[in-house]
């Protein structure tokens, strides 16, 4: 009897080991109910009970995406983010509150919005999608999307928010005032006309963003794949599958891309993306 308990011992002491070395659980799906009614409590007489904003002075988060908002939450509570006002609200706030919130604003609709100066909305646009050379700012289409949209955890939805905030956001970022990896050195060398130009697209973007145009996504895709995207660390797609996505000899693993479904491509970027998230600031 001793023998069996001592073996019974050394079982149990075996899973106890495993158990522990186990992967976590998945996280629980989020609660909109719970999510609508932190919004209503803590977040709507800034941002509206549905995201939607009523001042300038802070940003739309109809739309925007959840983990994102989550992810804010949990900077602004941590202090790695700082804001005196937000730094307050998300003390109170549980990382399931956060996941809720982010989730029942994910889910709202951001309202249309129209350009006030064309002409200065068609310069952002140009800006947007290509770049300013001389100045060597990166296309924003590049990581934010070809509509504005953004990547989830990665990088915000843009479309939609205000001119004037798009602004704030981008002078902080420039003179060092809102630290960033990525944005101070890209603003930096911005003018605050780029800027201003910038400010009036984003806002003047329709509320349904994903919804770009083949055309749009075919121009950004073409771009990304010549040239790739230094300032987030992506390479040239064509130095490895070629100028023409067909493939190289000298590399067994750059296989032909030509033809190939683009949901397919998605899925497979999307897997490396999760595997090597980051976290920006909007």
């Amino acid at each position: 009897m001793h023998a069996f308990q001592g073996w019974a011992g050394f079982i149990a002491l075996v899973y106890a080991t495993l158990a522990q070395g186990a992967a976590p659980a998945p996280a629980a799906k989020p609660d909109l109910e719970k999510g609508k009614q932190v919004a209503a409590t803590v977040c709507a007489a800034c941002h509206g009970p549905d995201g939607n904003s009523p001042t300038p002075v802070n940003p739309v988060l109809a739309g925007q995406h959840a983990e994102y908002i989550a992810a804010q939450l949990a900077a602004f509570k941590a202090g790695t983010r700082v804001n005196p006002i937000m730094t307050g609200m998300s003390s109170m706030l549980t990382p399931d509150d956060m996941r809720n919130v982010g989730a029942w604003f994910a889910s709202q609709t951001p309202k249309p919005s129209a350009a006030k100066d064309k002409e200065l909305a068609a310069r952002g646009q140009q800006i947007w999608r290509g770049g300013i050379k001389q100045g060597n700012v990166p296309a924003c289409a590049g990581c934010h999307g070809a509509a504005g949209a953004g990547i989830p955890t990665q990088y915000p939805r843009l479309a939609g928010q205000y001119s004037e905030l798009t602004l704030a956001w981008l002078k902080g970022y420039a003179s060092g005032a809102r630290a960033h990896p990525t944005m101070a050195g890209v603003a930096s060398r911005m003018t605050e006309a780029d800027m201003k130009a910038l400010g009036a697209f984003f806002a003047a973007q329709a509320s349904e963003a994903h919804a770009a145009s083949d055309a749009e996504l075919g121009a950004v895709g073409r771009y990304l794949y010549a040239k790739g995207n230094s300032f987030s660390g992506v390479a040239a797609c064509a130095a490895c599958h070629g100028p023409k996505a067909a493939g190289t000899a000298k590399r067994a693993a750059a296989s032909a891309v030509t033809a190939q479904r683009a949901s397919c491509r998605l899925a497979s970027a999307a897997a490396r993306a999760r595997s090597k998230s980051k976290r920006n600031a909007w």
